[in-house]
């Protein structure tokens, strides 16, 4: 699988890390799909089980009950995600101890699932722009060296703007060390 992603990454010139914000995205509806599956299945388990009132036939009026599957669907991706996200409006609830019992499986794993994901997605977004990074880094080590060389405030905004202007011309990235590498 690696070696497709970077082919696709190479053929259209895609940056990888746009490609793992895709597959994080993809997890997330996955696990909001299995959820959603589940919430749904829950309500056709206790219909079997002789329960009358199920989450399905207390929101919206019961609506769902005669609706296309696409609307259930809707209807419990919808509750999949307000729970994954911890927003949980309150407006689809559990109404029998089954549904409760899911509920509650469904709370440890959407807020477990959006917190790991909620971490990648800003890992990636920090990291798409190496330029910026590494230039914020330099720019921070001249800092710290005008404070260690205790400089006039004058001459420190002199340096600072001078190495503001110079990386903004130059490239950050060790050229030399780039092409001195041998391919593997």
């Amino acid at each position: 699988v690696k070696e497709y992603v970077v082919r696709l990454e190479e053929h259209f010139n895609i940056n990888l890390k746009a490609l793992k914000l895709v597959e994080i995205f993809l997890k997330l509806g996955f696990i909001a799909h299995f959820l959603a599956c589940g919430w749904f299945y829950v309500h056709v388990l206790a219909i079997e089980a002789g329960e009358e009132a199920t989450w399905i036939s207390s929101y919206d009026d019961g609506s769902a009950l005669e609706g296309t599957l696409g609307r259930q669907y809707l209807f419990s991706l919808y509750w999949a995600l307000t729970t994954m996200s911890t927003v949980g409006y309150g407006d689809i609830t559990p109404a029998n101890d089954h549904e409760r019992v899911f509920a509650t499986f469904s709370l440890v794993v959407g807020a477990l699932s959006f917190a790991f994901i909620n971490g990648n997605v800003v890992s990636v977004l920090a990291s798409l722009d190496n330029h910026a990074a590494l230039v914020e880094g330099k720019m921070e080590s001249v800092k710290e060296y005008v404070l260690w060389r205790s400089l006039p405030k004058d001459l420190v905004t002199r340096v600072r703007r001078y190495y503001e202007h110079y990386y903004e011309h130059t490239a950050v990235f060790d050229e030399t060390d780039i092409l001195s590498q041998q391919l593997e």
